[in-house]
């Protein structure tokens, strides 16, 4: 071991005497505290036995709230593990008869096995960027570490040694894996690439160590360990060199296992044992002060805390909705040779005179140019809305289990009139039209709702369209109105084009509405011309 290092800080205690036995079969019983990834602290996953047997919870950080029950299963549920953005936890289970590992939404909800062996597949740890989990197994007859796809797919065992290697816990940076290993006859903290290379240890006292935890910034492991002082908190540095560093001491009975991170750097999780009652979840700064603060206060066995990282990853508005866009006619651009003429003042450019209508076959009423009153209007409204839900229930909609946030789209154009027969223009000129119209316009998204993505992301821009229902009046002073209220889910033919907690910006460009070309059919899009765009009106 080298010596102190000045900013040396951190946890680990003495291992329970079962420790060294569990991790025979990877320890089962002590399951590993994971990696904790930069971002803003969310809530702290746990297991306990409050309910008679190992079920999964969260809990505000500050033990705030009351506590959270993710699963509801006869068998085992334990070891949680957020993943980098915070959506999604690992966890083993032995629903299915045996230990394997499972993940879910980070409310509970779509639970998916992904391993499927006859030994013990446990410890699960995320990888920072999301596509891959590493785990223990017994697979191969005695510990080994193995990492596959988020999915389950593609498992590839990383060490090789006859020794018992388990409890992995990814860097940060994703480039290595610590791990707890025997092969040189103590369990001691190894860290080797991830790919499984080069594995060399980074604590290897004369006593046991387990459960290794990266702080965010990849500059230190916490980690629990028995050390010459009974039941004493202890420290490691790395790469640099490990000390370990004694904060105070402990009463006798008192135990401090599973250390975590804060995804902010500031404090730590992990399970402590007061005398010979029943575990509890604390927290305790890194710096400054060592006192701790239960944030559980239960009557079960409260365990293997792994904190949730809320990643701080692009800005947000703190409201833009609704919008709503005025449509006006639109006209072709000034372009030569058709310049014949200057516009005035200070923007003194080329125009052209007259000007020249987008759409060839619909216009609206102008006394002045056709002769029909001027009643045309017309908008495009975007909200984010609730699709269901409670009553009254308002954005971000999480009052109610499952997925209901929306964005929904209101388009109304009104005094629609034809220009010359054609298809929907039976009548002829400046009478009422009976096609539809279609609404185009892109979005680009930037949201945390990408696959492969530790947190933000923004997609290539997406094009949409929305065909529009014209109907005719009886009125001989007002055309058609078109319109149509939809939502995004429903025009992109799911239910979660929008999706509860992932906080997305819709960039809109280039809004416009176009006629139905000469066939009145705005579906077949090779015919149609602009006819309506977002705009403005001096009167």
């Amino acid at each position: 071991m080298g010596t102190g290092i000045a900013r040396s800080r951190l946890i680990s205690t003495t291992a329970v005497a079962a420790v060294a036995g569990c991790l025979a079969v990877l320890a089962l019983a002590t399951p590993p505290a994971l990696a904790t990834f930069p971002g803003l602290n969310g809530k702290i996953a746990f297991h306990t036995n409050l309910d008679g047997n190992s079920e999964i919870y969260t809990i505000n950080s500050d033990g705030s709230g009351g506590s959270a029950r993710l699963t509801f299963n006869a068998a085992e549920d334990v070891s949680p593990a957020w993943s980098a953005d915070g959506t999604k936890i690992a966890f083993t289970s032995s629903r299915d008869g045996n230990y394997e590992i499972y993940t879910m939404n980070a409310d509970g909800t779509g639970v998916t096995r992904i391993t499927n062996n006859a030994a013990a597949d446990v410890g699960p740890a995320w990888s920072p960027d999301g596509t891959k989990i590493a785990f223990g197994t017994t697979r191969d007859g005695n510990g080994e570490i193995y990492t596959m796809n988020s999915n389950g797919t593609s498992q590839t065992r990383i060490t090789n040694n006859a020794a018992t290697d388990g409890q992995p816990a990814w860097s940060p940076n994703g480039a290595k894996i610590a791990f707890v290993t025997n092969r040189d006859g103590n369990y001691d903290i190894y860290v080797m690439n991830a790919n499984g290379s080069t594995p060399e240890a980074v604590a290897n006292g004369s006593n046991p160590e387990f459960e290794p935890s990266w702080s965010p910034d990849g500059s230190e492991i916490a980690f629990q360990y028995e050390g010459p002082l009974a039941h004493q908190p202890v420290s490691v540095c790395f790469p640099s060199g490990c000390a370990y560093r004694y904060w105070r001491g402990l009463s006798g009975g008192e135990r401090e296992i599973e250390p975590t991170y804060s995804p902010d750097n500031t404090k730590l999780a992990f399970s402590k044992q007061y005398n010979t009652s029943n575990w509890e979840i604390v927290t305790m700064a890194t710096t400054g002060s060592p006192d701790v603060q239960p944030i559980t206060a239960g009557f079960g066995a409260e365990r293997s805390p792994d904190w949730q990282p809320l990643p701080r990853n692009y800005a947000r508005p703190a409201a833009a909705t609704p919008i709503k866009l005025a449509l006006v006619p639109a006209y072709k651009e000034c372009n030569a040779p058709r310049p014949n003429a200057q516009h005035r003042g200070v923007i003194p450019t080329p125009s052209c005179n007259p000007p020249s209508a987008a759409s060839s076959t619909l216009t609206v009423g102008t006394p002045d140019f056709n002769g029909a009153p001027a009643n045309a209007t017309g908008s495009v409204t975007f909200r984010a809305f609730c699709n269901g839900g409670a009553s009254g229930e308002g954005p971000p909609c999480s009052t109610t289990a499952g997925d209901q946030l929306d964005g929904g789209i209101t388009i109304s154009q009104t005094d629609v009139r034809c220009r010359a027969i054609s298809g929907g223009c039976s009548n002829g000129a400046l009478s009422d039209y009976s096609g539809n119209l279609r609404l185009d316009m892109s979005v680009r998204i930037t949201d945390r709702n990408s696959t492969g993505s530790t947190g933000a992301a923004t997609v290539q821009d997406v094009p949409l369209g929305v065909l529009i229902g014209c109907a005719t009046t009886a009125s001989t002073t007002q055309g058609s109105t078109c319109s149509v209220a939809t939502s995004f889910d429903a025009i992109l033919g799911g239910t979660s084009a929008i999706t509860e907690g992932k906080r997305a910006i819709w960039d809109v460009d280039g809004v416009s509405i176009s006629d139905g070309g000469p066939d009145g059919s705005a579906a077949s899009t090779a015919d149609n011309t602009l006819f309506v765009s977002d705009g403005l009106f001096f009167p």
